[in-house]
């Protein structure tokens, strides 16, 4: 496993069968690890994410919990 990069650009899937463009988001490394054990983010909205070496991304809740959801795309900055 690699090392995991500070800044993380954050991709989410737009609706199915739609050619908008897709929504981002920048986030920052944390600290700690999230539920699943990869290191934790968090953008300036307050959303929490734990990003893979691998560049999945998991939403996390407010509670600290995997929130619901299919993973998305992360890029290191």
């Amino acid at each position: 496993m690699t090392d995991n990069p500070g800044r993380w650009l954050i991709t989410f899937p737009g609706p199915q069968g739609c050619h908008a463009q897709q929504e981002t988001a920048v986030v920052r490394r944390q600290g700690g690890l999230g539920p699943r054990g990869h290191p934790l983010f968090a953008g300036e909205n307050g959303m929490q994410v734990e990003i893979t070496a691998d560049g999945i991304a998991y939403l996390v809740d407010l509670g600290g919990h995997p929130a619901p959801g299919t993973p998305v795309h992360a890029q290191p900055l």
